[in-house]
C-alpha cells in the first residue's frame, strides 16, 4: 500500500520526509509538486518512494556541476523535490514511455532527451517542455529529434560529454526500467 502525499504536508507547510519535521522556502513550488503527486503521477502508479522521483533528484543533482557525489537520497530529495517531481512526470507521459520503450533507437536519443528535459525543468521553461515534448518522436523503429525554428536554443541541444552524459549512458537499463516501471513495457506501442 502506497502513500498518496510526497514528502510535503501541504497543510502545514512543512518538509516531512525521512523523519524530518522543518519550514520549507518556496512553498508554491512545493505545494505544485504535491498537486502533481497526487494528481497526474498517482494515476500513472508514481508515487514517492517507487523510484521515479528519487531517480529525477539524482539525475537533477548530477546536472548541477556544485554539488558533490555522496548526497543520500533523502539529501537528494529534499535539494532538488520540486524540479524532480516535474522531472518525473514529464519523462514518464505516455509519449516519453513510447520514448523510452523503443530500445532500437539506442542510447544517444534517450541521453539527448533526458538532458534536454533536465535544462528545461532546471531552468523552469514549461514552453521549453512543450517543443522538447514535440521534437522528441519514434516513428517505427527510428528516433526522431527535430527542433522547431522557435525551439532551438540550449535545452534542444545533445551534449555529448559532461557528467549527465556519462551518468546516463552507464545506468541506461535502470533508466529505461524506472521510468517505465508504471507501464507494462510489452505494452507500450510503438508507433
Amino acid at each position: 500500500m502506497r502513500r498518496r502525499a510526497g514528502a510535503f504536508c501541504i497543510r502545514h507547510a512543512r518538509w516531512h520526509y525521512g523523519g524530518e519535521d522543518e519550514g520549507v522556502g518556496h512553498r508554491a513550488s512545493y505545494r505544485r509538486a504535491e498537486r502533481r503527486i497526487a494528481g497526474a503521477l498517482w494515476q500513472r502508479g508514481v508515487a514517492l518512494g517507487t523510484g521515479e522521483i528519487e531517480l529525477a533528484a539524482e539525475l537533477l543533482q548530477v546536472s548541477d556541476p556544485t554539488i558533490t557525489d555522496g548526497a543520500t537520497c533523502a539529501s537528494r530529495l529534499r535539494a532538488w523535490y520540486p524540479e524532480a517531481v516535474r522531472l518525473a512526470e514529464f519523462l514518464t507521459e505516455p509519449w516519453a514511455c513510447r520514448f523510452f520503450a523503443a530500445r532500437t533507437i539506442g542510447s544517444e536519443p534517450v541521453v539527448a532527451l533526458i538532458e534536454s528535459s533536465l535544462a528545461a525543468v532546471r531552468d523552469r521553461g514549461d514552453t521549453d517542455l512543450e517543443h522538447i515534448r514535440g521534437a522528441f518522436r519514434v516513428i517505427g523503429r527510428e528516433a526522431s529529434m527535430t527542433a522547431p525554428r522557435r525551439a532551438r536554443n540550449r535545452h534542444m541541444a545533445i551534449v555529448h560529454a559532461g557528467q549527465v552524459h556519462a551518468f546516463v549512458r552507464k545506468r541506461m537499463p535502470r533508466l529505461r526500467g524506472t521510468f517505465l516501471k508504471h507501464n507494462d513495457a510489452r505494452g507500450v506501442e510503438v508507433p
